[in-house]
């Protein structure tokens, strides 16, 4: 099953790594926002690491997940893209645009995920840790 995606929103323009949150994952596990492919990162039975890929159409996504034995879950509404909003900081003929994201958002994005990282490791360790130490 699958409960949360953290962060649930992200820019078409960059890389967005997330952790979805639920229960039942192996390894092996897909994941895809509506027909698109995320790259998985780390899976444990609680949590899959994931990177949403830059270039994605911009909206609200479902997120589906399929273990390798066909088990499928699914969450609506788990992702929005957001396009990237530029506005023309010259209306003359320079052609030179900004970001319009504010100041305020660029760090709650990441402060989010470090809060689900956090917690996580609160709770036991990585699979990938386990493998190193």
């Amino acid at each position: 099953s699958v409960s949360a995606v953290l962060p649930a929103e992200g820019y078409n323009d960059v890389n967005t790594d997330i952790i979805i949150i639920g229960s039942g994952f192996v390894a092996g596990v897909t994941a895809r926002l509506d027909a698109d492919p995320l790259i998985i990162t780390g899976v444990d039975n609680g949590e899959i690491e994931a990177t949403v890929p830059i270039g994605l159409t911009s909206g609200t996504k479902t997120l589906i997940i399929k273990n390798p034995d066909g088990a499928i879950a699914t969450l609506d509404d788990a992702f929005i893209v957001k396009p990237v909003d530029l506005e023309f900081a010259n209306s003359g003929s320079s052609g030179c645009a900004v970001d319009s994201r504010s100041s305020q958002e660029a760090p709650l994005l990441p402060g989010l995920l470090l809060a689900a990282i956090l917690l996580r490791r609160a709770g036991r360790v990585s699979p990938r840790r386990a493998r190193q130490g």
